[in-house]
């Protein structure tokens, strides 16, 4: 950015704004504040040599949020576990890189379901569990909850991966099949990608409803990588 773009940048005020465009104070504050974020090509130079390493190559990355989506009982909930397993101390899932870090999933299988994948995998306590922690579907307030706890553990555990399985178990809200509502409930998610987590939302793939729902979710303004 030259000198007069960066001083231009650094001196946008909302009165001026409101006066120069008639516009009104509380549009002009916004205005402002649009106006100080944009970025133009040039300071985009040396941006992807800070790139964080993929987390699984190719399908989860830090500040990436992917879709798995699959028919019911076809095998997502194991793969998640797979992953956790090779997540311990880094290693290989289906011929693919994965490094090591820490791991937090909402399932909604129960504590003896995973007593049992337990058993079998041996996993770490790199990984952390929450099977079922609401007692029906989040409030909203509860959902910003879920957030913000995965903010604290990452910043106290270096926490790196977030896996939300299935979405549709922790999705606030009864209107499944409303963009808007949908939206409303991944928007929040976007906090978890802009401080460099990962995101892994497993949805379930079949006719009707919840096929319905994966479209819509498809559909919601977040990074994404999308797998089958």
């Amino acid at each position: 950015m030259s000198e007069p773009e960066r001083a231009l940048n650094n001196c946008i005020k909302a009165e001026e704004i409101a006066a120069e465009l008639g516009s009104d104070p509380d549009v002009a504050r916004a205005t402002a504040e649009i106006l100080k974020q944009r970025v133009l090509p040039s300071e985009l130079t040396g941006a992807c040599q800070n790139r964080e390493p993929w987390l699984w190559h190719g399908y989860l990355g830090p500040g990436k949020m992917t879709l798995l989506t699959s028919q019911w009982k076809s095998g997502k909930t194991t793969m998640v576990s797979l992953l956790l397993k090779r997540m311990e101390a880094g290693g290989e899932l289906a011929g693919l890189a994965v490094a090591a870090g820490r791991a937090a999933v909402f399932t909604e299988e129960s504590k003896p379901d995973w007593k049992l994948r337990h058993q079998k995998l041996h996993l770490a306590n790199n990984t952390t569990l929450f099977p079922l922690p609401f007692l029906g579907k989040p409030s909203m307030v509860q959902w910003r909850g879920l957030v913000q706890a995965m903010l604290y553990l990452q910043r106290h555990e270096e926490l790196s991966l977030v896996v939300i399985d299935p979405l549709s178990i922790f999705m606030p809200g009864n209107n499944e099949n409303s963009a808007a509502a949908v939206m409303d409930c991944l928007l929040p998610l976007r906090a978890l990608t802009a401080a460099g987590l990962a995101v892994l939302l497993c949805i379930i793939r079949a006719r009707g409803r919840a096929w319905r729902v994966s479209r819509r979710v498809a559909a919601a303004p977040c990074p994404a990588t999308w797998t089958r």
